[in-house]
């Protein structure tokens, strides 16, 4: 499995996260996520389509 890499908090600016949140998919997981209590994997974004499945590959 392909490693994941992951910025420093020094490294992420406010105009990024606004970028990354203005794709409505990628809201709604976040949406998801800030509203669970519980962990979440990719089947958890089921609901979301094929494409979510497809960019969470893609990430991969």
């Amino acid at each position: 499995m392909k490693s994941l890499s992951h910025p420093s908090i020094n490294d992420i600016n406010l105009e990024q996260i606004l970028s990354a949140l203005s794709e409505p998919t990628r809201l709604a997981i976040f949406k998801e996520l800030y509203s669970s209590q519980d962990e979440k994997n990719c089947n958890s974004f089921s609901s979301l389509g094929q494409k979510i499945i497809s960019l969470i590959i893609l990430r991969l």
